[in-house]
């Protein structure tokens, strides 16, 4: 009986598929810029300051004297959170503080940071003023110079976006953000389309024009998906964890 000789290991080395074999580059660039967003997200999160809970006891009274909190309809501020934000500023030489509360929504956090790289936030003077919309901390004389019209008890975010906008054109190398855990967003907010839309354009922001890109983003992402299978599904998963993964 005669044997069929093996095949030599430069044949294999050719025959075997490739490990990406099948899938296509574009798939593997979505993933790619999928995992680098997620990568930049986290740095920017990390990058915010967060206030304590609780005065140090070291740092004796805050000057809470000049300041105003403006807040959106519902959100109530604690005088622990306020002369927290008031010594927080004040040592860090600023005069405008957007307070992020501690049960803001993962989507408006995600939506700020796209926006807003805290860490070089305060050296960017001819950036726009952003800011979650909830709770702002200014200085009386930025409003005065400001010229701004105080929002009333029932603002909504949008107004407050608008505020943050205006005044850190008078505090540019002044403004920051900070988480404020013991702070609460209050009731649930309108997030609808109206909403949605005076969010944006308080931030000087064209609503239509991002509405059509985040569809164009979302038609690739589901593209990816029927064409490439479990590839596109890895790349569904890191856009939202939501999604059922690669199996």
């Amino acid at each position: 009986m005669t044997r069929s000789p093996l095949p030599s290991p430069a044949r294999i080395r050719r025959t075997a598929p490739p490990l990406l074999s099948g899938v296509r580059w574009t798939s593997v660039l979505l993933l790619a810029a999928l995992g680098a967003g997620t990568v930049r997200t986290a740095r920017r999160l990390r990058a915010v300051p967060v206030l304590p809970m609780t005065a140090p006891a070291d740092a004796g009274v805050p000057r809470a004297a000049g300041w105003r909190l403006l807040t959106a309809g519902g959100v109530q501020p604690d005088v622990v959170t306020f002369l927290a934000a008031c010594s927080y500023a004040d040592r860090e030489g600023l005069r405008v503080l957007d307070l992020l509360p501690g049960d803001l929504p993962t989507e408006r956090v995600l939506g700020l940071l796209r926006l807003v790289d805290p860490a070089g936030y305060r050296q960017d003077r001819l950036g726009e003023g952003r800011g979650a919309g909830f709770a702002v901390l200014v200085a009386e004389e930025v409003l005065a110079r400001a010229g701004v019209d105080l929002p009333g008890p029932d603002a909504t975010p949008a107004e407050l976006m608008a505020v943050v906008r205006r005044v850190k054109e008078y505090a540019a190398d002044a403004t920051g953000l900070a988480v404020a855990p013991a702070l609460s967003c209050g009731p649930p907010a309108d997030t609808g389309g109206p909403a949605r839309a005076a969010e944006l354009r308080a931030q000087g922001l064209p609503p239509g024009a991002l509405a059509a890109a985040q569809l164009a983003g979302l038609a690739l992402l589901a593209g990816a998906a029927v064409r490439q299978g479990r590839w596109g599904r890895r790349g569904g998963a890191v856009l939202d964890p939501a999604l059922p993964g690669p199996r």
